[in-house]
């Protein structure tokens, strides 16, 4: 018999949905007794908190299990059917793997801005130190070379707009490989 997971998480459905969903420990017992008397399910385990309410079972058919859940839904008052994911064989395993690891979480997504908003400052900080410190490497030279006077490279308007492009650019390419599986 395969391996599925089907439910709903914190990327699938809103909040209110989930909580209306999730199953107080007191009723997970005999929520899991159910799901596992339904017909085609072999063994099944129930995982409900407030970011999520997954279904993991060996079963011949997925039918069973998501009809259980969706009528568990209708129970509670909301309909899941639309907003349900499932994962099947490799793909549940590997689920299952991101769940425990922490990596499927929101708390997650808010620390990676948290650290880079104060990765940022830091590097902020340590412009205004530099150029407070060492004022006399920036202050730009004019001294005659050969008797032609050396211009500035660029003005402070070009050396803004190529640092805020530059941070951009690189704001965006970590978007993508923090995204990349």
């Amino acid at each position: 018999m395969p391996l599925h997971v089907l439910g709903i998480n914190h990327q699938s459905s809103p909040l209110d949905i989930r909580e209306k969903l999730a199953f107080p420990p007191e009723a997970q017992g005999a929520a899991l007794a159910d799901l596992a008397a339904q017909p085609g399910v072999a063994e099944a385990v129930l995982v409900s908190t407030c970011n999520r309410t997954e279904v993991y079972c060996r079963a011949d058919d997925l039918a069973a299990a998501r009809a259980w859940l969706v009528r568990a839904g209708q129970r509670a008052g909301v309909e899941i059917d639309p907003l349900l994911y499932s994962h099947s064989e490799d793909a549940a395993i590997r689920h299952a793997f991101r769940v425990a690891s922490g990596t499927t979480t929101e708390a997650l997504g808010r620390l990676s801005i948290s650290i880079s908003a104060v990765l940022l400052l830091m590097y902020l900080l340590y412009l205004v130190f530099a150029l407070m410190t060492h004022s006399s490497l920036f202050a730009g030279s004019y001294a005659a070379d050969e008797g032609n006077a050396r211009a500035s490279a660029w003005s402070v308007r070009t050396a803004a707009f190529v640092l805020a492009a530059t941070t951009a650019l690189i704001a965006w390419m970590s978007e993508i490989l923090v995204n990349s599986d």
